[in-house]
């Protein structure tokens, strides 16, 4: 999976970028929906890795420090990757590209 979902996102950002230049209206129309649907992504994500490291603390509590690398490994290799990051540069995107187009087409 971490090897496939980067060029699943540089796959969607490039479909984006292109319906978004040469079809501005229907971009304008999905743009509402794209940024919902990337807010609530984002906000999953974020309650996820919130669960995660909450799990993580009161564990820590009831375990001894040699079983500390195995509770690392076990979170860590279920937490969503720079969901911050992620969620930040993703939003701006889009409204950059819709500012854009507003811009353009008046």
């Amino acid at each position: 999976m971490n090897k496939i979902a980067p060029g699943l996102a540089l796959a969607t950002i490039s479909s984006l970028t292109f319906l978004a230049y040469q079809h501005p209206t229907a971009y304008q129309t999905l743009l509402p929906y794209l940024s919902i649907g990337l807010a609530c992504l984002s906000l999953g994500a974020a309650i996820w890795n919130s669960g995660l490291s909450a799990a993580y603390s009161k564990m820590l509590k009831y375990t001894k420090f040699e079983a500390r690398k195995a509770i690392d490994d076990a979170i860590g290799s279920v937490r969503v990757p720079i969901v911050g990051f992620a969620s930040v540069f993703g939003a701006d995107y889009l409204f950059r590209v819709s500012w854009v187009l507003t811009e353009a087409t008046s």
